[in-house]
């Protein structure tokens, strides 16, 4: 290799300082103090200089990418929990925000290889020197968000949450059978119950109340047969529990 006085010295592996025309016994960056050996290739970057910017984006996965990525997974799987959701729109909404978030997570690493082999930038470089752990975390990030969206075209936020909910819900059912008189808005489980209201062959109540033009909840049809209904905005759950939503 050239020494450092050449016109082919690389860059310190610290801050990016062209280490050019140099002093022969030179072994540290003048910027930033960095050792380095002007003879070994290895203890210097040999490529091209990259933006600061672009260090940081493709560098190692900081925590408020971890926290963001976390966040976005756990508020698509709870509004997934939502009867609202469980119909074509939304869960479409959800399923494309989980498929996003993963794609970037699998498309990232894919560019940062790319812009190493086109500056000619060693991996580790960007990354930092923890292979084993940037790649277990990596790896694992996708593969949660690969399981909420299994999770989310299945219904499981909508089934588990409900089944965690469905005795409280009964409870609801036979006050509102019993008294019929109005019920204020209450906890039942996991949601909020609204507009508590007798209806011929059982009860039926909202769960979310976003504005006047849109409602969704449950309702609690024991003699309804699931095997004729031919209702397109109601959901059977079973052992007569309908999810339902409804546009104005």
């Amino acid at each position: 290799m050239n020494g450092p006085g050449t016109a082919h010295a690389g860059l310190c592996l610290s801050c990016d300082y062209r280490l050019l025309n140099l002093p022969p016994t030179t072994t540290r960056c003048p910027e930033c103090g960095h050792p380095f050996d002007p003879t070994n290739p290895a203890t210097m970057n040999m490529g091209q200089p990259l933006p600061g910017w672009v260090v940081w984006a493709l560098g190692p996965i900081r925590w408020p990418i971890r926290l963001l990525t976390a966040g976005a997974a756990a508020m698509a799987l709870w509004s997934a929990r939502l009867p609202g959701a469980d119909f074509s729109l939304g869960r479409r909404r959800t399923l494309v925000l989980l498929a996003a978030v993963a794609a970037v997570w699998l498309a990232w690493p894919l560019l940062r290889l790319l812009v190493a082999r086109r500056f000619r930038w060693r991996t580790w470089q960007i990354t930092g020197r923890d292979h084993a752990g940037f790649t277990a975390t990596r790896l694992l990030a996708p593969l949660l968000l690969v399981l909420a969206v299994a999770a989310v075209a299945a219904r499981y936020p909508l089934r588990l949450s409900f089944r965690f909910s469905r005795a409280a819900m009964a409870k609801l059912v036979e006050e509102a059978e019993t008294t019929k008189a109005q019920i204020n808005p209450r906890r039942v489980g996991l949601y909020r119950a609204a507009h508590v209201q007798t209806v011929p062959g059982g009860v039926k109540f909202t769960v979310e109340d976003a504005d006047a033009s849109y409602r969704a909840g449950f309702a609690y049809l024991p003699s309804v047969n699931p095997a004729t209904a031919t209702w397109h905005t109601y959901h059977y759950l079973g052992q007569g529990w309908w999810s339902w939503r409804e546009e104005g």
